[in-house]
């Protein structure tokens, strides 16, 4: 049945903003976004809103890869995530 197997893609800001974030540093999310199977996600701006040290600890705790085209390490100055990811979906409609 069409609609069973949906491509789930999160497109940012996952850690903040919510008043529930301001206390638990967004650590509430990973177990959520888990369970609902996102397949893929973007950094938005507002996940780095508690540090970026904050922020890598909680994408380890996510089972899907993360994206982003600007987010550089400050030391080394190479980009901290994949630009892309492939990834096969079926049935494709």
């Amino acid at each position: 049945m069409a609609g069973d197997n949906p491509l789930i893609v999160f497109s940012g800001d996952a850690f903040n903003p919510s008043l529930l974030s301001t206390v638990t540093l967004g650590a509430q999310m990973p177990p959520v976004l888990n369970a609902i199977g996102v397949h893929v996600a973007c950094v938005g701006n507002h996940d780095l809103d508690f540090g970026t040290s904050q922020m890598m600890k909680l994408i380890k705790e996510c089972r899907f890869p993360w994206l982003m085209a600007n987010v550089l390490d400050k030391e080394s100055r190479t980009f901290l995530f994949s630009f892309w990811h492939l990834a096969e979906k079926r049935p494709i409609l």
